[in-house]
C-alpha cells in the first residue's frame, strides 16, 4: 500500500518594483467646467460650474459642484420669446482606476439640485383671426436627482493640470 503526501505550496507575491507601482496622490482639486465656459460667448445660452473635491490615496473622491445656466432664445423664435435662468449644486463621490501614473479611469454617484425661474411671450397672428398676444412668468421651480458616472482624465505638469470628460445617466427625483 502506498500513501500519498500532498504538500501544500505558499504561493508567494512577486513584488512589483517601485518604477511600476501606480502613484495615487492625495490633496484638493479644483475643477472649472471648459465646456460650459465656452458657452459663454453664445448669445443663446450660457452656462458656468466649479467646482471642489479631495483626492484621497485609497482612491475615493468626494466632491462637490456648483453652476449657474440662462437661456434666451433672442430670435430663435419668430413669434415670441423665452428665457430661464437658475443654478444648481451636485455633491458625490468617485472611485478612481488608475491606468498608470497619467491616465486615470473613475465611477462615481452623485445627488443634485437645481432651482430655476422662466418667462416668455408669444403673437400668433391670422388673416382670418384675430391676432392672439399673450406671456407668462413662473418662478420657485427646482429639481433633484442623482446621477451615475463615468469617466477618464489625464494628468499634464506633473499633475497640476489635469483635464479629462464624464458621461453619466441622472434619474430625476421631483
Amino acid at each position: 500500500d502506498s500513501i500519498a503526501v500532498r504538500k501544500r505550496v505558499k504561493k508567494e507575491r512577486v513584488k512589483r518594483p517601485d518604477s511600476l507601482k501606480i502613484k495615487i496622490r492625495s490633496g484638493l482639486q479644483f475643477y472649472l467646467d471648459y465646456g460650459k465656459v465656452a458657452t459663454l460667448i453664445s448669445d443663446f445660452e450660457q452656462k458656468f460650474e466649479i467646482g471642489i473635491g479631495y483626492q484621497f490615496s485609497n482612491r475615493f473622491q468626494p466632491n462637490f459642484q456648483y453652476g449657474t445656466g440662462s437661456i434666451e432664445t433672442g430670435a430663435a423664435i419668430e413669434n415670441g420669446e423665452y428665457a430661464s435662468e437658475g443654478s444648481y449644486w451636485n455633491v458625490g463621490l468617485n472611485y478612481l482606476i488608475p491606468l498608470d501614473d497619467i491616465n486615470t479611469l473613475f465611477f462615481g454617484v452623485k445627488y443634485g439640485e437645481a432651482s430655476f425661474d422662466d418667462s416668455g411671450s408669444y403673437e400668433v397672428t391670422s388673416e382670418l383671426w384675430p391676432t392672439f398676444t399673450d406671456s407668462f412668468s413662473r418662478s420657485g421651480f427646482s429639481a433633484s436627482w442623482y446621477s451615475i458616472l463615468f469617466g477618464s482624465e489625464k494628468r499634464f505638469m506633473d499633475g497640476k493640470l489635469i483635464l479629462g470628460g464624464q458621461t453619466g445617466v441622472r434619474f430625476i427625483l421631483a
